[in-house]
Formats: structure tokens, C-alpha cells, sequence
């Protein structure tokens, strides 16, 4: 019987870039400092934020 293991080697990711327009940002950016918006609304508009300029999301 043989074990196949994987390994993760650091590199390139396989993910598409995220490109927003100046609108779009702007309101994330207005959506993430948000004190009445649902929680996993403001997350996610954190996440979105960094991911377009480039900040890992893992």
C-alpha cells in the first residue's frame, strides 16, 4: 500500500487578481468602518479590500 502525501510549495497564486473601480472601493472602504451593517457584511468588505491591493486572505 503506498501513502500519497501532498506538499505546498510556496508560489504564485492560482487565484484571479481583484480589480475594483474607485467607486466600488470607495464604498467598501465606506461599508467596512460601518457600525450598523450586518458583521459578515463589514468582514467581507474588509476582505474584499484587501485582497485587491494585494494582502493575502488566508
Amino acid at each position: 500500500m503506498q501513502l500519497l502525501t501532498e506538499v505546498a510549495i510556496a508560489g504564485k497564486t492560482k487565484r484571479a487578481a481583484l480589480v475594483l473601480a474607485e467607486d466600488q472601493k470607495k464604498m467598501l472602504k465606506e461599508l467596512s468602518r460601518s457600525r450598523t451593517a450586518p458583521a459578515r457584511e463589514i468582514e467581507r468588505a474588509k476582505i474584499l479590500i484587501d485582497y485587491a491591493d494585494g494582502i493575502s486572505i488566508t
